[in-house]
């Protein structure tokens, strides 16, 4: 195709098809067309995190973070790629800031739950949980109702293997 749009429609028929090596493709090509298309910079982040690019998808996310765009898409798959790439560590180092600056947002205490989960420290990844269900908790209930029932189905599952 001659325009963006066209690849734009293309990859999205591929990623719905399951087909990710060539929807990779389409947003790449979005992307050399129009760099500045935040769209195919968020779409390859994610599909090259599936795809466990990892150190592709740490491009984009950066690219994300630097425009200040879809932030909590990009700092959570970041921290996931750090955790696989450099270590716990310097994950956690990573998304200590933007905890900081966002204690009340339950989807960072969950991605840092599933880093410390990963990394076998049950202690830690269920107290971040319990941290995620109190903000929930405190929360719009119908808004935040499926958050709650995950959060609280992953609870029980580690403080069940914990026990």
């Amino acid at each position: 195709p001659q325009d963006k749009d066209a690849w734009h429609n293309l990859g999205l028929i591929l990623m719905s098809r399951g087909i990710l090596d060539k929807a990779i493709l389409c947003f790449e090509e979005v992307y050399r067309r129009a760099p500045e298309d935040n769209f195919a910079v968020t779409q390859l982040a994610k599909l090259l995190f599936q795809k466990h690019k990892l150190s592709d998808c740490l491009t984009y996310c950066n690219i994300l973070l630097q425009r200040g765009h879809e932030q909590l898409l990009a700092v959570s798959l970041k921290v996931r790629v750090l955790n696989l790439i450099t270590g716990y560590e310097q994950a956690l180092k990573f998304i200590q800031p933007y905890i900081d600056n966002n204690r009340s947002n339950d989807a960072l205490w969950v991605v840092i739950a599933e880093i410390h989960e990963f990394r076998g420290n049950s202690n830690a990844a269920i107290s971040a949980l319990q941290k995620a269900k109190h903000i929930l908790d405190q929360g719009n209930e119908k808004a935040n109702a499926d958050n709650l029932q995950f959060v609280n189905l992953k609870l029980m599952n580690l403080i069940t293997q914990n026990n």
